[in-house]
């Protein structure tokens, strides 16, 4: 019997279990990548090779021996009190290290772990954390949600690619060391206050930078990053950056590098500061904006229309300047208008909500407004104040607000929640009557003039925050002073040549940045992205809200809604519109209430337009509505709860949406509408005194209720404490749902009602990028498939496990009941799995991705089960080759396509591919493993690393991105050594390739270079739009295009034999070559 090693049985000692010997192992890492849990692996000498221990809570230490000096796989993570690992030695062997998810505070690493590719030590509690040496192979490092203080990256790192640090509590870092290979490096969410770069990395794509502390970019940020291509700010107050450019989401390199340009070409100071007044309509925004611009009060001030917006420079109670400019936007309170609010709420504003006793109710109120100094009585809605609360901090979640109770002799008193809850500092609500300042009140003036002192303070921190570039300054005060005299619309051509006469050395990025900028604060706007709107520019966006609402007149409201083009151009023509042709201006207007989400056209009215705030109240006859509920759309979908507040743009913008595909049935708060994909009938209905949306289809259809919820998600600004149900009375939150998957949960604690089967929201998180539950977390990976691992399972029942999402149960059961031939792809099927789960955990996919590999793994999974329920084909239940069951081949071609003569590539692969795994050898292959345009970079990187690969040459493969990138990992992964990549290469030549020949061998040169150039354009291009992925795939076709020389000339060197004569005799001659060169490669490890 073979001697248990003794760290085995210490580790065996503190857990109170048995770990399990794994016997036959092609490679140590099988013991880590098919999560062999709790078990370990030593090779026919005896020599440990791997451990793999996780999720005991009684392992508290491990001591690494002499013993251990052989290891090459170790995985203790999630062992939640594993607060000790010491190496005696350094594990030059070791090659995968996994200590994440533990409680550990302390790390040295001797020098001497020159094999060490991965080490994972995320989510411990580490202090302090130090390498004595290099680790000369290391690609990825991995610190995150650890509590590093400091943390200087160590020398001798020449192959660290990937650097995780993000969630530590570093307040300074310093680059001194060389790392040229570094690509990512990921700072966020700690406390830094300054980055001192002491050297080039010319290697680093992606800098992760968000909620840190930082005042200043380092000056030689650029410099020292020279190919950088991602850069995210957010929630990092960067001193010399405005708010709209460091707190935009994803990646902002591109306009910070603009802005970085802008300003060395000249700075100026910004003392300018956006304010908006906000509250119901008659509460005395106006009022006071011009009291405080003026100190005139004015009986019976004009109801504001709209938006108003004016210029206050605003001086000290002595009459000193501020050095303040103040942009005021008084924002109509009346209903109507409240569509349009959010396009010009940002979170670089002060914020006044002014309150009174009169209107702050939810409903209807007799309210006298003013029209021409004329007062006239009309019922308006009107909202509480956590309303309007609610509403600037779903768009500003930041900003400073100033609560104002007007018009009121006494000043009510406000719960401290609401303070809190609203992040509302100083937590106090100003008594501010206007009319009683103006008339000599001692103690209201007092009031008053705290509460403009308060004002000014906050006005004076938002203001002084950042520098412009002087150029840009002229340009925003230009447009500004047009805009005054009556322009309010330029071409886009126009606009440019405007920006570049002032600035001739702008380029057309910068200028695209400079435009995002001033549309951002309001002083213009543009959509590039709409056809009709690209090539305009409107200069006066108050012009905009203005018409619009000239459009939504009385008449519009007594059709509920409803008007045509003819009635746009009449507006125009009434408020004096001059312009050439005005049903082009018209057409541009409708295209943008279109992108305001204010109006759409019914399936059957292309030339109607209905705007959605006047439309019905209601059905009109409930009685015909449950009717028609109960015949074409009888199924619950889900229903949602929104706890605190439920904007009615949410369900509006819904509206605008999916109106296309209505006909007559609509209203303000619901829609009938045939879904148009799919042809499903769907009903949605908003009840905004409830605060729910309940959607209703015709029948159950889980990709239609994917879509329609995570609609409802965006529009609600991805509000993880709205409640969702799928039986309309049992509701959970999206937050609970995301901890549930987590976790591995089968059931969600309820909100409101009964705990939730889990089962029944897949949908729901297939919406947010995940397909359904994978049950992948600690505590529910090991324990729903325990009594059906040792048991075959038929395949329908798999499938069933696989329809249900229950992904990771269905591969573990495909493990035990598939026959012997398929159990190497099942295998690699798991692998997948198991890096889709660390790289989701770890944020590395976005949720698009994650849910593109998540399908690719559910295709190949239900593929497999229809293999294994296909008759045998006389397959071998073992190898009996002496070389082959302990080797993998790998198959690297070019797919076939429709336009092939003769024998397609396909058929030749499928063929040979047969005629192997027939034969008892462990083939790999892309169709079987992963789909070209899914995660491709890991089969590349097995195929790279493999014992032997057939190389099936063709024209489509040496043109093919996909085929020469693997082709250069195999040649990298050989260390460019000649020799080393011929003795791990059999080529085939499904096509005859000149090569030697100068003209052939020079249009494939042209080829990439062309491939090379056209990447490299569009990056220059689009560089804030390109994703990493995009990054990657430049990248790749760059190393091929300067590496084609050598891997073409060392295939011509091999000699390729033709298909033709490979296929003789059930491929013989090229299954005698694999088992020669099998056999070579054993005996040289």
């Amino acid at each position: 019997m073979a001697t248990k090693p003794a760290i085995i049985q210490h580790i065996e000692d503190q857990c109170g279990f048995a770990l399990t010997r794994l016997e036959n192992l092609s490679k140590p890492a099988d013991a880590v990548r098919y999560q062999h849990n709790n078990s370990y692996h030593c090779d026919a000498q005896g020599v440990l090779r791997a451990i793999n221990v996780s999720e005991s809570e009684n392992l508290r230490s491990v001591e690494l021996t002499k013993e251990c000096a052989g290891l090459q796989y170790l995985n203790l993570s999630e062992n939640k009190n594993l607060a000790e690992v010491r190496f005696e030695v350094p594990l030059k062997h070791l090659i995968y290290l996994d200590l994440s998810e533990c409680a550990l505070e302390l790390l040295d690493f001797p020098a001497g772990f020159d094999a060490l590719e991965k080490a994972y030590l995320q989510k411990n509690q580490l202090k302090d954390f130090r390498f004595q040496g290099g680790c000369k192979a290391l690609v990825l490092l991995d610190l995150s949600e650890n509590q590093l203080a400091a943390f200087t990256p160590p020398a001798g790192f020449d192959e660290l690619a990937c650097l995780y640090l993000n969630g530590n509590q570093l307040v300074h870092l310093f680059l001194n060391e060389r790392l040229d290979k570094l690509d990512t490096l990921h700072l966020s969410e700690n406390k830094l206050i300054s980055i001192r770069i002491h050297q080039k990395y010319p290697g680093l794509l992606s800098l992760y930078l968000e909620k840190n502390q930082l005042s200043a970019l380092p000056d030689n940020l650029l410099e020292s990053f020279p190919n950088l291509a991602f850069l995210t700010l957010k929630g990092t107050p960067i001193g010399n950056l405005p708010k709209e450019i460091y707190e935009k989401d994803g990646n902002i390199l591109t306009d910070v590098r603009n802005m970085l340009i802008s300003l060395s070409k000249g700075a100026v100071e910004n003392h300018e500061v956006k304010m908006v007044l906000v509250g119901n309509s008659s509460v005395g925004k106006t009022t006071l904006m011009k009291y405080l611009q003026e100190g005139i009060f004015v009986e019976g001030e004009d109801t504001t229309h709209g938006i108003q917006v004016s210029k206050w420079k605003p001086e000290k109670e002595k009459g000193e300047r501020t050095g303040l400019t103040v942009y005021a936007w008084d924002f109509g309170g009346q209903e109507y208008y409240h569509a349009t609010h959010r396009l010009f709420l940002s979170n670089n504003a002060v914020y006044c909500l002014l309150w009174n006793q009169a209107t702050n109710v939810q409903g209807l109120v007799d309210t006298i407004i003013h029209k021409n100094g004329k007062p006239e009585k009309h019922a308006l809605d009107h909202y509480r104040y956590d309303y309007w609360l609610e509403n600037i901090r779903l768009y500003a979640p930041t900003s400073p607000i100033l609560l104002v109770q007007s018009k009121d002799q006494n000043t009510d008193p406000v719960e401290n929640e609401v303070f809190e809850q609203y992040k509302i500092e100083p937590k106090k609500n100003y008594n501010v009557c206007i009319k009683s300042v103006a008339a000599g009140d001692g103690e209201k003036t007092d009031e008053f003039n705290i509460f403009r002192r308060q004002l000014l303070k906050r006005l004076k921190e938002a203001a002084t925050a950042f520098r412009l570039g002087k150029f840009w300054v002229e340009i925003r005060d230009e447009i500004r002073r047009r805009a005054l005299k009556g322009e309010y619309r330029w071409t886009w051509d126009a606009y440019a040549a405007f920006c570049q006469h002032i600035d001739p050395d702008m380029s057309d990025s910068e200028l695209g940045t400079l435009t995002r900028y001033l549309t951002d604060i309001g002083v213009l706007l543009h959509y590039p992205d709409i056809l009709n709107l690209k090539e305009v520019v409107f200069i006066k966006p108050t012009w905009v809200t203005d018409m619009i609402y000239a459009v939504f007149n009385e008449q519009v409201q007594e059709h509920h809604g409803e008007f045509d083009l003819e009635h746009v151009v009449q507006v125009l023509e009434a408020n004096a519109v001059e312009a050439e042709n005005k049903c082009l201006l018209a057409e541009e207007l409708l295209d943008v209430m279109r992108a305001f989400q204010l109006i759409f056209s019914p399936k059957d009215k292309p030339d109607i337009f209905y705007a959605i705030q006047y439309l019905r109240d209601n059905y009109g006859n409930p009685a015909a509505l449950e009717r028609q509920k109960k015949n074409v759309v009888p199924v619950l979908g889900f229903k949602l709860q929104f706890p605190k507040f439920l904007p009615k743009s949410v369900f509006h913008r819904f509206i605008a949406e999916y109106g296309k595909c209505a006909v007559d049935d609509f209203w303000k708060y619901g829609i009938f509408f045939t879904h148009e994909a799919s042809g499903t009938e769907v009903f949605a209905e908003c009840k905004f005194s409830d605060k729910t949306i309940e959607v209703w289809l015709k029948e159950w259809e889980e990709h239609v209720l994917a879509e329609l919820f995570h609609k409802f998600f965006q529009l609600s600004e991805e509000n993880k404490d709205i409640l969702v149900s799928a039986n309309g009375t049992d509701f959970v939150s999206i937050e609970s749902l995301e901890e549930a998957r987590e976790l591995g949960s089968l059931k969600i604690k309820a909100t409101i009602g009964a705990a939730v089967d889990i089962e029944l929201l897949n949908w729901c998180l297939s919406a947010k990028g995940e397909r359904g539950m994978h049950l992948e977390g600690r505590l529910g990976m090991h324990k729903t498939l325990k009594t059906e691992k040792d048991r075959l399972l038929p395949m329908e029942d798999i499938r069933k496990l696989i329809g249900e999402a229950r992904l990771k149960e269905a591969i573990d059961a495909l493990l035990s009941s598939v026959p012997a031939y398929l159990r190497n792809d099942v295998l690699e099927l798991q692998r997948r799995f198991n890096d889709l789960k660390r790289e989701k955990m770890r944020g590395i996919l976005s949720f698009e991705e994650a849910n593109r590999e998540s399908s690719k793994i559910t295709e190949a999974a239900l593929a497999l089960c229809d293999m294994a329920n296909q008759p045998p084909k006389d397959q071998p239940e073992a190898p009996d080759h002496p070389v082959a069951g302990n080797a993998k081949i790998y198959f690297s071609y070019a797919w076939g396509d429709p336009n092939e003569k003769d024998i397609s590539r396909e058929t030749i692969v499928n063929d040979l591919y047969n005629s192997l795994k027939t034969d008892g050898f462990q083939v790999l292959r892309d169709k079987m493993t992963i789909e070209y345009g899914g995660l491709i970079s890991e089969f590349m990187d097995k195929i790279g690393k493999g014992d032997l690969i057939v190389v099936f040459v063709s024209d489509k493969y040496a043109r093919s991105p996909y085929c020469m990138f693997e082709l250069y990992e195999i040649a990298r992964n050989n260390k460019w050594e000649k020799q080393l990549f011929a003795s791990r290469i059999l080529p085939v030549a499904v096509e005859r390739i000149r090569f030697d020949d100068p003209e052939v061998l020079d249009a494939y040169f042209e080829h990439w270079e062309k491939e090379e150039t056209k990447w490299a354009n569009l990056i220059q291009k689009r560089l804030n739009q390109i994703n990493e992925a995009q990054l990657e795939r430049y990248n790749n076709t760059k190393a091929i295009n300067q590496n084609f020389g050598n891997l073409s000339d060392w295939l011509t060197d091999m000699n390729a034999k033709t298909e033709a004569i490979l296929r003789d005799n059930d491929f013989a001659e090229v299954k005698n070559a694999i088992l020669a060169r099998l056999n070579q490669l054993a005996e040289g490890k």
